[in-house]
Parts: structure tokens; C-alpha cells; sequence
């Protein structure tokens, strides 16, 4: 693994388990073992550093949604590919989603950074829509959008009561609760 894939994982996990507040290069340098001016190097600011944490992560979550052929697997199938994702999160590195962890420190955010959190979260509210306008066509697009806004938020928020609890009870039920959300 190269150097600055390795302080942006390091960076990630660090931020999935303390936010954008609880981290720091001196954090990175210890884990990653190189000098904080290495570090510097690749990501002049924590902000940069970030960033570009936040913009692979949501890449990756793109890039994975892409994959799932909504056809086949169903309106509930999408759900439980999403709910995959999210025990995904829960169980690897940092316990949780990089930009739930983050939105938690939103007014800590730089400018920049929420733009980038804020992507995320849009992206994926708009596979949720585009998912719920595909399976229910007769629905108009503001009450995908809604429905959309309302599931995103269901797993984002059962992440974080998962992680609490210990127990992905939260994550495993919100497909079932996305279900009854569409009838």
C-alpha cells in the first residue's frame, strides 16, 4: 500500500470513530509511523486531508451502487444490499459510516468539507429515490424523493444505534421498515 493510501485510511477510520475533531496528524503519524511532515507532503491541511477521505469513500459507495442491478433484486433486494453496506460500516474499520461520523461534527466542519459530506449523503439519497421511482413509477418524484430522505435517514441513524447497543439489530430492521414505509 503506498503512503498516502494508508493516511487516508488511517485518516478514515480515525474519523469514523472521533469525527473531524478527533483526530490530528500527530494521531496519523504515529499510526502510519512516518513524520507529520510526510503527511503535509500529500494533504497540506487536515481540511485537504479529509476531503479527499470524504470524495474516495463516497466514490466507493457510488461505484458499489452502480453495481446492484435494481431489476433483479427487487425493491426490498435494493434495501438489503443498502443494509449490507451499513453492516459493511458497522463492522470494519472505525465501527461506522465516515460521513455519519462526521455530520455529527457539522458546525466543526470547514466549508469545503461539509460540500463533501453533503455530496454523500446526496448521492445516496438519490439511489434511494431513483430505486423507489423504478418500483413504484406511479409515485411523482418529490414523494420518491421524501420516502428517499426518510429510509437514508432510518439506516444513518440505526448505524449509530447499532454501534451504541453493540447489536446490528437497528441496521438489520430498516429494510423491513423501509418495506412497510412504501406500502
Amino acid at each position: 500500500m503506498d503512503t498516502r493510501t494508508h493516511i487516508m485510511d488511517t485518516a478514515e477510520m480515525l474519523m469514523k470513530r472521533a469525527g473531524y475533531s478527533g483526530f490530528s496528524y500527530a494521531d496519523i503519524a504515529r499510526e502510519v509511523q512516518i513524520r507529520k511532515a510526510s503527511i503535509h507532503h500529500h494533504f497540506p491541511t487536515k481540511s485537504d486531508l479529509a476531503q479527499a477521505a470524504v470524495a474516495r469513500y463516497t466514490r466507493r459507495l457510488a461505484e458499489h451502487l452502480q453495481k446492484l442491478d435494481i431489476d433483479e433484486l427487487g425493491l426490498e433486494g435494493a434495501f438489503k444490499a443498502l443494509q449490507r453496506i451499513f453492516l459493511g460500516a458497522l463492522y470494519g474499520p472505525g465501527g461506522a459510516c465516515l460521513c455519519g461520523s462526521l455530520a455529527a461534527d457539522w458546525d466543526a466542519l470547514p466549508d469545503d468539507l461539509q460540500k463533501e459530506v453533503r455530496t454523500y449523503w446526496d448521492q445516496a439519497i438519490a439511489w434511494v429515490s431513483s430505486v423507489i421511482a423504478h418500483h413504484k413509477p406511479q409515485w411523482t418524484q418529490e414523494a420518491c424523493d421524501e420516502r428517499a430522505l426518510e429510509i437514508f435517514s432510518l439506516y444513518e441513524g440505526a448505524l449509530i444505534s447499532a454501534r451504541v447497543m453493540g447489536n446490528p439489530k437497528p441496521v438489520e430492521h430498516v429494510a423491513l421498515l423501509a418495506h412497510k414505509l412504501l406500502e
